[in-house]
């Protein structure tokens, strides 16, 4: 029997995407594993086709299509009642994942049975699957457990999990956008340990020119809300002017160090969501900082 499912929604990622994901899956080293695909676009005849015949010819992977979009969350739950192994793993519909990246991560869950959910570091790529660069997050579980509330502390594609987090903390809560970082501040608030493996075991595409001064301000504004627990608030599409938020994304595509800080602390002088999600980041790096230096 097979100790691991691999979980993904698909929506409108373009079928190439589609395809390099699904064959990154089928060329992994741990060969005994299940994957429950979901199709969360009953109007991407496409995808329909292709995900129904790689199902048809591997029966390693269960396709199921939803009746009208509903969204990530809800997909990835309809996913977690399909699975019964003690372990689950996430993955993007345009991702790649390494070769061995199932079986390492399943190796270290089984040696390691105090970490509840664990990542591995990313090489990002562009649209093209050209390499842009690699990205690793902090392993120390006591030190993730204090970084949550300011930062990513897990690469949401990366993630396996025990199969009993997911059912004790009921899967996702039905949030348009931050359902990880919901997730993992649930986690970590039940006592769940969260690690990551510093190898590259992913390969992550990256959108950033999708991202518009409107969807940063929805972003940000919703993981300040996420993470002082505003549950009610959740999907709210943010307020106040886009100014700061189009100065903000300038910085963060700034390759200038000096370019970068400067817009950042002018957008902060006009966004209240700005200066306390900086001022997080900051109290995080001295967290880690310090973390890092201790024996």
């Amino acid at each position: 029997m097979s100790d691991v499912t691999v979980i993904m929604s698909v929506h409108s990622e373009p079928l190439s995407f589609v395809k390099s994901s699904i064959l990154s899956l089928q060329r992994q080293t741990l060969c005994d594993f299940q994957a429950i695909v979901i199709l969360d676009d009953p109007c991407n005849k496409d995808a329909h086709n292709y995900l129904e015949s790689i199902a048809d010819v591997d029966n390693r992977f269960l396709y199921r299509e939803n009746k009208k979009n509903m969204g990530l969350a809800a997909s990835l739950n309809r996913a977690l009642s399909l699975c019964s192994t003690p372990f689950i793993a996430r993955m993007d519909a345009d991702d790649i994942a390494h070769p061995d990246r199932l079986y390492r991560q399943l190796i270290f869950l089984q040696d390691n049975e105090n970490i509840a959910i664990l990542g591995t570091g990313i090489e990002t790529i562009d649209r093209i699957s050209r390499s842009v660069g690699y990205r690793e997050l902090p392993k120390r579980p006591d030190l993730l457990s204090k970084l949550v509330s300011f930062k990513a502390v897990c690469f949401h594609p990366t993630w396996m999990v025990r199969r009993e987090v997911y059912c004790k903390l009921n899967g996702y809560r039905d949030f348009s956008r931050g359902q990880d970082l919901d997730f993992l501040l649930r986690a970590t608030k039940a006592g769940f340990l969260v690690s990551n493996l510093s190898d590259h075991l992913l390969r992550y595409r990256i959108y950033e020119d999708r991202l518009d001064a409107k969807a940063m301000r929805y972003r940000l504004t919703n993981h300040m809300r996420i993470v002082s627990g505003q549950d009610r608030a959740l999907n709210a599409r943010g307020h106040g002017f886009l100014f700061p938020y189009y100065i903000f994304l300038k910085g963060r595509r700034s390759a200038n160090r000096v370019s970068k800080f400067f817009l950042f602390g002018l957008s902060a002088l006009f966004s209240n969501v700005i200066l306390k999600y900086l001022l997080g980041l900051a109290y995080a790096r001295v967290l880690t900082k310090v973390y890092s230096d201790a024996p």
